[in-house]
């Protein structure tokens, strides 16, 4: 069960706006998305064989997760040697990662129709988020898929430094012509490329920054704990504070326990406008797992102040 306690901005929306997904590659490092792997249940996923990259880039970490009605997800980190940030980041739903190629089946209609869902709503995300993309190709004819082969393109260009290129390929195709084979064949790809010349090492949040907004955060709690909702108040972003009511932030009073909280993950992230807030995940310090039951996400403005609280409990 999931508690959205004050309102949460749309700048939020784009870090992680699809399950599984996330599109934030410059302000974390690997570890950062080892943890997220971690909590969602994604497991290691062993690579037999080497990528070629360049020099200053490592083999990829892998990550599986569990999917409905699609192949497990694939989830692949390339990041540099010498810090540890991410070149670039391949999601992949391919059934051919689990099973040979040949093995691979025509498909009806309505076994391929999940591979279209999931692309349509990862382009309409993305659209919403980043614009009209550069596009190739199209899904629009359904009939096709009987016994030929359909696929689109659409590439984001975000950015100087950031590059999203969505690709879908579905084919019933399967004949042979001399030596050559053609199989069936259905993936998705999601690539997320950090195009930056020079990598940025303030990535992660500043120590002394970091106890700052820990402060902030802990005396807005004692407030709310102890219905001193006025001064909580002043902790609250300027924007928000004429919207946020004495009931909601007893409500989340209430959504935390009395318990030791600690900071589990922090990262610094950039809004569509340039603008820079801090995120700060608490987990209760009697949960020592690795993915924790119960977190609490903080968001900051630049100025220390709360730009939204969302407390999270996980089901088993």
């Amino acid at each position: 069960m999931t508690k959205f306690i004050l309102p949460l901005l749309l700048l939020t929306f784009t870090s992680a706006f699809s399950q599984n997904v996330l599109v934030d590659i410059h302000h974390n490092k690997l570890d950062y998305f080892i943890k997220l792997e971690t909590q969602q249940g994604a497991e290691l996923f062993p690579q037999k064989s080497n990528y070629v990259s360049a020099e200053d880039i490592a083999q990829p970490i892998v990550y599986r997760l569990k999917q409905n009605n699609l192949p497990d997800l694939l989830s692949y980190y390339f990041f540099y040697k010498k810090d540890s940030s991410i070149s670039y980041i391949l999601y992949e739903w391919d059934e051919s990662n689990f099973m040979d190629g040949s093995q691979i089946a025509k498909k009806s209609y309505e076994e391929i129709k999940p591979y279209i869902d999931k692309y349509q709503l990862l382009f309409d995300k993305l659209s919403i988020i980043y614009g009209k993309p550069e596009s190739e190709g199209g899904l629009g004819d359904s009939i096709k898929l009987a016994t030929e082969s359909v696929s689109e393109r659409d590439v984001w260009h975000v950015n100087d430094s950031t590059e999203i290129d969505l690709q879908i390929g579905l084919s019933n195709k399967s004949d042979r012509h001399g030596a050559i084979s053609t199989k069936p064949s259905f993936k998705i790809r999601l690539y997320i490329q950090n195009n930056s010349k020079e990598k940025n090492n303030e990535s992660n949040i500043s120590n002394e920054k970091l106890t700052s907004l820990d402060k902030t955060f802990h005396r807005f709690l004692s407030d709310i704990k102890h219905q001193k909702f006025e001064s909580a108040q002043t902790f609250i972003a300027d924007t928000l504070q004429s919207k946020i009511t004495n009931q909601q932030l007893s409500a989340l009073a209430n959504s935390i326990r009395d318990t030791t909280i600690e900071i589990f993950i922090s990262s610094l992230r950039l809004s569509q406008d340039g603008k820079s807030f801090y995120i700060i995940q608490y987990r209760y310090a009697d949960d020592n797992k690795s993915a924790p039951q119960q977190v609490i996400n903080v968001i900051f403005d630049s100025k220390n102040k709360i730009l939204g609280v969302r407390s999270v409990n996980r089901s088993r």
